[in-house]
């Protein structure tokens, strides 16, 4: 009993310690959003300054989700029986294919005009022009825009702890592993998804299949120690007995299957829910996957910089279609245009000193 003690102990520090990064990123990004005005929101040439910002903190964020990934498998590893000294590289991977951390960034201000498009005439310019229902309504579209954030940095830091403790299982012969449930951490509890496939067991080649907002850890299958069994059995009896009659039977007859997304690789869902929304051809993000990634983006840098200069010298707006997107440059208090700039220069620079050779 004293083993599972250590184990639960463990499990539950680092999803703790992974929450609290977590929190602070979206914090720090959030402050960004938070300052611009509504129209901002609507003007490209803000609204990549600050996904850029976000996509520059999200590359110190995960290397500080990577660390504390080996130290967690480190811990898991030891209670399975199995020492791990040498080191590990935590170097900055970006967790998605098939896109750039700069794309997926901008996803946030996409969700505002997704869901701005629903009232074409409500436009403020300023906060201070909005109250009442308007002032709701507005404030809906934010909470949007927050929410979208809060899964992206939830599902990317879960993509890099995985791929990291993962790794280092595999690094020290461990060839299978369990997921591990946390209901604490979900607003509505574990999805019965979750709860079954958390009695499943994974070869350690392959990444934990997620699904969005998935709170879900790994806990390695050594040869001494089933680390993760008694904790995974003992969760899916605290959902049956919770459910109840004819909840439980549903539980307990779910059909898994995993499915390949074209970003995320591997994915949970119900078997009665299939999907043709599948790709065969994935591969597990890596620093050479990152690297194109990070070449693509570097690559419309001399447009796009281009563009805040046009602005800068009076021009009241700039449309260029970069890399496939038709962007719009416009006119804005002058301030928040060099800012904007900088913080798209500044990420540039960081995925330069990544590669000095793009």
């Amino acid at each position: 009993m004293a083993v599972l003690t250590r184990v639960e102990q463990a499990v539950d520090t680092f999803a703790q310690q992974r929450s609290e990064l977590i929190q602070t990123y979206v914090r720090q990004v959030w402050n960004i959003w938070k300052s611009l005005t509504p129209s901002d929101w609507w003007n490209d040439a803000v609204t990549l300054g600050a996904a850029s910002q976000a996509a520059r903190f999200e590359m110190a964020f995960l290397e500080a989700v990577g660390r504390l990934g080996v130290s967690y498998a480190d811990a898991m590893l030891g209670m399975g029986g199995v020492e791990s000294g040498s080191a590990f590289d935590t170097a900055y991977v970006a967790p998605r294919q098939n896109t750039t951390p700069l794309d997926v960034m901008l996803r946030v201000p996409g969700e505002y005009r997704h869901m701005a498009v629903q009232s074409p005439s409500l436009r403020p310019d300023s906060w201070d022009a909005i109250e009442g229902a308007d002032l709701s309504t507005v404030t809906g579209w934010l909470r949007a825009s927050l929410d979208r954030l809060e899964d992206i940095a939830n599902t990317d830091a879960q993509m890099t702890a995985h791929r990291v403790a993962l790794g280092r299982f595999r690094e020290n012969g461990v060839t299978q592993y369990r997921r591990v449930i946390h209901p604490e951490l979900s607003k509505t509890g574990t999805c019965g998804l979750c709860a079954v496939a958390s009695t499943r067991v994974y070869s350690t080649r392959s990444l934990m299949p997620l699904h969005s907002n998935c709170k879900c850890g790994v806990a390695p299958i050594t040869t001494v120690n089933d680390v993760g069994k008694d904790i995974s059995e003992a969760d899916l009896q605290r959902f049956y007995d919770l459910a109840g009659g004819n909840t439980a039977a549903d539980l307990k007859s779910i059909r898994l299957q995993v499915q390949t997304n074209g970003e995320l690789g591997p994915v949970l869902a119900d078997e009665a829910r299939k999907s043709g929304r599948t790709v065969s051809n994935w591969t597990p993000p890596d620093r050479k996957t990152t690297r194109e990634q990070a070449k693509r983006i570097i690559r419309n840098y001399r447009t796009y910089d281009a563009m805040y200069k046009e602005l800068l010298d009076g021009k009241e707006q700039v449309k260029k279609t970069v890399d496939g997107h038709t962007r719009i440059f416009k006119q804005t208090r002058r301030a928040t245009m060099v800012q904007s700039r900088n913080f798209y220069r500044n990420y540039v620079q960081a995925l330069r000193n990544e590669w000095p050779d793009l």
